[in-house]
């Protein structure tokens, strides 16, 4: 696991925080401070640097509201990398326990995207890293240079150990469900936000053109303006969160499904075209973000329930369940971290897909002849990976 040490670095945190005298929010400061550089900077270096690196600059909003709502500190960042909210939800996350937020809301929507968003992140880069550094190793034990190949042979690193183990039967490791394009473009923009000056995005233009806010046809006479002023009354009416789903130039198309591979320590080229929701921090290497990536080469896969379920069975509601059988969901049977993000406006649409979506994740594959069952974990080959 990757973060197995959060329980030492919060018991060494709670060992060191001074009480008494000091008043519980400064504790509650002080413990976020510290967590946090156990947590990024310290000897397990569980957060990817460059993460930690543009972290606090995104997260800073949701420090400032906490601090207008008694949260403590006195300009919005005190030292502190998260928030009351976040501290509280992030310990599980780092477990990789099941939880459910159901404090969410309009207003705080926004941090705890950041941290599931610095979670699933984090989760990738560091297993596309292992596996990288594994391939170069494998490489070099089995070259046909016996003498350096000795000489560099640690102890359980035969070519066939259970070292490699580090990937399942698919690349696809993450799952993001999201009931419209719209929700799904905040939420990609918020991870590119966290990668910063790092990212390198392919297809980005056609990532804001199919997911970005939609333009609106207006007319000039004075029927267009008298029912644009009648629009305007109805959809203040409507209310906030209506308005974020279905207002005018939001993109509340519910049928979409995108892969997204991402490919760590890739040098940056010069004058490489930089990500436009880019940070302003940068790093000596880059994060090679492919939108619009084909699944079986995607780390991240983003869709509506509808979405994918139309796409591994190319039928829809009205169809039965004989499709089901032929379905190719072979592409989500190493599935790591499944998010369903709003799943109040899911609960909505059908959430018979959603089920359906659960039920298929982690099953043994049909196909496996691009399987390389030496580097597969051993929970998915004992068919453990669903539970």
């Amino acid at each position: 696991p990757l973060l197995d040490s959060w329980d030492n670095i919060v018991s060494n945190v709670d060992s060191t925080v001074p009480d008494g005298k000091s008043p519980k929010k400064k504790q509650d400061n002080l413990h976020a401070r510290m967590a946090w550089e156990e947590f990024s900077a310290g000897p397990h270096q569980h957060v990817r640097q460059v993460l930690a690196r543009n972290w606090k600059s995104v997260n800073k909003p949701a420090l400032k509201r906490g601090v207008r709502n008694g949260g403590g500190g006195s300009d919005g960042s005190a030292g502190r990398a998260f928030s009351s909210l976040q501290l509280a939800v992030y310990p599980a996350l780092a477990r990789y326990a099941d939880v459910m937020i159901s404090t969410e809301t309009r207003q705080n929507r926004s941090e705890i995207h950041h941290l599931l968003s610095l979670h699933i992140l984090n989760h990738v880069l560091t297993s596309r890293t292992r596996v990288q550094r594994h391939n170069r190793r494998i490489k070099d034990l089995a070259s046909p240079d016996e003498k350096s190949k000795d000489e560099k042979r640690t102890e359980g690193e035969d070519v066939g150990s259970d070292k490699w183990r580090d990937q399942g039967y698919t690349r696809p490791k993450v799952l993001v469900l999201l009931p419209t394009r719209g929700t799904c473009c905040t939420f990609v923009r918020g991870m590119m936000r966290l990668l910063g000056d790092a990212a390198i995005v392919d297809n980005e233009e056609r990532f804001d053109k199919e997911y970005g806010p939609v333009e609106l046809g207006g007319g000039d006479d004075e029927e267009d303006a008298d029912a644009q002023v009648r629009r305007a009354l109805v959809l203040k009416q409507k209310g906030s969160e209506w308005n974020d789903l279905f207002g005018d130039c939001v993109n509340n198309d519910d049928d979409f499904k995108m892969g997204v591979s991402l490919t760590p320590n890739v040098v940056k080229s010069v004058g490489k075209k930089r990500s436009k929701y880019a940070g302003g921090n940068s790093g000596a290497s880059g994060v090679n973000v492919k939108l619009f990536a084909e699944f079986y080469r995607s780390d991240i896969i983003l869709a509506s329930p509808i979405g994918l379920r139309m796409a591994t069975t190319g039928k829809g509601d009205d169809d039965g369940d004989e499709e089901e059988t032929d379905a190719d969901v072979d592409f989500l049977s190493s599935i790591d971290i499944c998010l369903v993000a709003r799943s109040d406006v899911l609960l909505m649409q059908n959430w018979d897909h959603v089920n359906n979506l659960l039920d298929s994740l982690n099953r043994q594959p049909k196909k496996v002849s691009d399987v390389d069952f030496s580097r597969v974990r051993s929970y998915f080959l004992e068919g453990q990976g669903a539970r």
